[in-house]
């Protein structure tokens, strides 16, 4: 496989500390979500799995848990047709890549595999259809349907005049029949200015060249049949996730929460993974890195085989059950208690998306359960601008629900703050 010089970059360092930030959006068939595993590509933290190129003495860093889920066949790459094993040093799998795999374009598919987004703007035609000729290594799965398709689709909308025969070459060259036949019969309805070019043969091939010719005679008879547009593959990058976040097969971590819930259950335990979580935050990141202490038998969502967990406190089981759904799923559903449990988590942990989530939940769900939670969340001193206006726009709206519901309410949950 050929490389042009824009793709001879070097990845990311593999020892370079982690850098977490803002986690971007991306439109999805599902809707808005985040996509903070986006931050662990070739990621040393936590990571599990190195890819070897051997021919340009790199090394890229994956986690195990979301490669399994997403494209399991990429820890068994294809070298002459034959799988090749990982090979298994001190818990970390090494995978040998095959030599015709670049690391810049395999880093554009591991891209692909954390985040269900590949970044078109930023590759060029032929990039692109090196990262389509990297899937040929690789058995195929959906998460390959889907960035094949993606591929496709952006090529189409690239390919002109005066790229078609260049294309052509490459979609010949790697085996890719949708767009060498698109490419085809885009050459055919452009042949005219493809005959003025006194290079177009010696670029494209002969061969390939007759093809075009074949074509236009067809077409000029009425024989050419029109391209069946592929159909689009489904979007499995949230679906993958809920299966991450219900398998407990590869999880590496256990959190215990110290809080009683309103149904008086503490103590559940947690199974996660590593990676996923500490991704979220700087903050989340150190928590994992916490040592674990010994628990009771969990109970709940809770692991049945589990001694040592990191204790969580300021939040309890419900709480910490919506927070992993939005981490793993992009759940923004939330009820009146869960929200306001997570508004304090949230400051605490740096995370301000699901800050945002959960202020608003609080405006729709002011009930018997959560009116004086909320009204304590106004005394809170921390938090981000947004929040402190946000927040304070509920106080007349609690004072109001509490006049009127004043004989219902269980005042003890105020604790020591005061309403004012």
């Amino acid at each position: 496989m050929s490389v042009n010089d824009s793709e001879k970059r070097s990845p990311s360092d593999s020892k370079k500390s982690m850098s977490l930030e803002l986690p971007p959006k991306v439109i999805g068939d599902d809707g808005l979500y985040p996509v903070s595993l986006i931050r662990l590509v070739n990621n040393p933290l936590h990571a599990d799995v190195i890819f070897n190129f051997h021919t340009e003495l790199q090394r890229l860093n994956a986690h195990r848990c979301i490669i399994n889920i997403r494209c399991p066949s990429v820890m068994t790459p294809l070298h002459g047709g034959n799988k090749t094993q990982p090979k298994k040093k001190k818990n970390i799998l090494e995978v040998e890549m095959p030599p015709e795999i670049q690391s810049a374009t395999f880093l554009e598919f591991l891209n692909f595999i954390y985040s269900g987004r590949a970044n078109f703007e930023k590759l060029d035609t032929q990039r692109i259809i090196l990262l389509m000729a990297c899937c040929r290594f690789f058995e195929n799965c959906s998460t390959i349907d889907r960035l094949l398709w993606n591929c496709e689709e952006s090529l189409k909308t690239r390919i002109d005049a005066n790229n078609v025969l260049s294309v052509l070459k490459s979609a010949n060259q790697f085996d890719l029949k949708y767009i060498k036949d698109f490419s085809l019969r885009f050459a055919v309805k452009h042949f005219e200015a493809l005959l003025g070019n006194k290079d177009a043969v010696r670029d494209v091939g002969l061969d390939l060249f007759q093809e075009v010719v074949g074509l236009q005679q067809e077409s000029k008879t009425g024989e050419l049949k029109p391209l069946e547009e592929n159909k689009q593959p489904n979007d499995t990058f949230l679906s993958d996730m809920k299966k991450l976040y219900n398998d407990p097969k590869e999880t590496d971590t256990n959190f215990k929460m110290t809080e009683t819930n309103m149904l008086g259950i503490s103590g559940s335990v947690f199974r996660c993974h590593k990676c996923v979580i500490a991704s979220i935050s700087p903050k989340l990141a150190a928590l994992c890195n916490q040592t674990p202490v010994p628990v009771n038998a969990p109970h709940g969502s809770s692991t049945k085989d589990s001694s040592t967990a990191i204790p969580v406190n300021g939040i309890t089981t419900d709480g910490f059950t919506s927070f992993l759904k939005w981490v793993y799923m992009g759940e923004k559903k939330l009820n009146g208690i869960s929200a306001s449990e997570l508004v304090s988590f949230c400051i605490d942990y740096e995370l301000p998306d699901l800050l945002q989530i959960s202020v608003a939940c609080l405006h729709d769900n002011i009930n018997n359960d959560s009116v004086l939670t909320v009204l304590n969340l106004i005394h809170l001193k921390s938090g981000p601008e947004f929040f402190s206006s946000a927040i304070k726009e509920l106080k007349p709206k609690c004072l109001s629900f509490i006049a009127e519901h004043y004989t219902s309410l269980d005042f003890s949950k105020i604790k020591s703050k005061k309403i004012a």
